[in-house]
């Protein structure tokens, strides 16, 4: 039981500490998306301009928080991102082209 509850609080402070170098580079990157303004951090994302997302997290060692780390350390440039909600996001996906929308509402009737 000791050993389950230990667990459970190297957890949590494993996901506090996420946490906090996300909101860390939040507030570096103006702490609102560019697009809508929403502020609320659970759905707030890093956007790379030219795309490349993806690849600089594969190189990195351990996913996105490297990048957050770098960006509120000033390690990593702002210059090729900004800072979008989800939403926000994945419409500018679509918009660049990098996602595909096929239906309409009349091919689903």
């Amino acid at each position: 039981e000791l050993r389950r509850i230990h667990t459970e609080v190297q957890n949590r402070n494993k996901v506090k500490s996420k946490n906090r170098t996300k909101l860390r580079a939040i507030m570096v990157l103006g702490g609102k998306c560019v697009v809508c303004g929403i502020s609320d951090p659970r759905v707030l994302q890093v956007n790379h301009l030219n795309g490349g997302g993806a690849k600089e997290i594969r190189s990195t060692s351990d996913t996105s928080l490297s990048i957050y780390r770098g960006i509120y350390k000033g390690t990593r440039t702002t210059k090729d991102i900004d800072l979008r909600c989800a939403n926000c996001n994945i419409l500018y996906e679509y918009e660049r082209g990098k996602r595909k929308w096929l239906l309409t509402t009349s091919t689903i009737q």
